[in-house]
């Protein structure tokens, strides 16, 4: 259901509120005052999102990967205060603490864990 509303409906109804509402009904724990700029939240019932976040647009938040031939499930969980920046994957298993802000087209790896008040953008992580 998610993915069909991700390719027809979300993009037409192109508002952060509905945005909210629908990934609030599909499972996921969203703080008051949030907003959801995206239409690629995956497994939304792993993910838990904070207060006043703001989370951009075309941004992709995945708690499912492949290891090997088994599939895994990692819980996200996104503080208050929180920004990412468009264009961000946040992968499985990550935590993000209060206040954190992550730059637009940043990848945050598997299992990382963001410390409250900090910074973060893609080149931290290039090879």
């Amino acid at each position: 259901l998610t993915h069909v509303a991700s390719l027809y409906y979300l993009p037409l109804l192109n508002s952060n509120y509905f945005n909210v509402w629908f990934y609030r009904g599909m499972g996921a724990k969203i703080g008051k005052g949030t907003i959801v700029s995206t239409h690629r939240l995956w497994d939304c019932d792993l993910i838990e999102i904070g207060e006043n976040c703001l989370i951009g647009s075309n941004s992709s938040i995945a708690a499912h990967f492949i290891q090997g031939t088994r599939g895994r499930l990692r819980k996200v969980r996104i503080g208050n205060f929180v920004t990412i920046g468009a264009n961000t994957s946040v992968m499985p298993g990550v935590v993000i603490d209060d206040g954190v802000v992550v730059g637009a087209n940043s990848l945050v790896p598997q299992g990382m864990h963001l410390e409250s008040g900090g910074v973060t953008s893609a080149s931290r992580y290039s090879a």
